[in-house]
């Protein structure tokens, strides 16, 4: 009796689970997995400098934002290579 109402209710959600999907609420195990391998294997055909190499581009265009905000919103000044590490400080006058 109790196997029957397990299989009764394991017919259920997979009923439910079958009207989700056609909905597009939820993707199968295999589908997601799918997804995962293929982000992973673009993140694998850059290479490792590709990769550095964009994300610094994408540092110094944030660090360019800043500054150019700075100069709108008053003086800055610069502070020089901070720590020897290629990074340069953008500081309001006087602070």
């Amino acid at each position: 009796m109790e196997t029957e109402e397990r299989r009764v209710d394991l017919r259920a959600r997979a009923i439910r689970h079958m009207e989700e999907r056609k909905k597009g609420g939820l993707e199968s195990e295999g589908e997601r997995a799918q997804g995962i391998k293929k982000r992973e294997g673009e993140l694998e055909n850059k290479g490792d400098w590709a990769r550095r190499r964009e994300k610094r581009e994408r540092v110094l265009e944030s660090k360019e934002k800043a500054r150019e905000k700075k100069e709108r919103q008053g003086g800055l000044e610069i502070e020089g290579n901070r720590g020897g590490k290629g990074r340069l400080r953008v500081r309001e006058k006087g602070h």
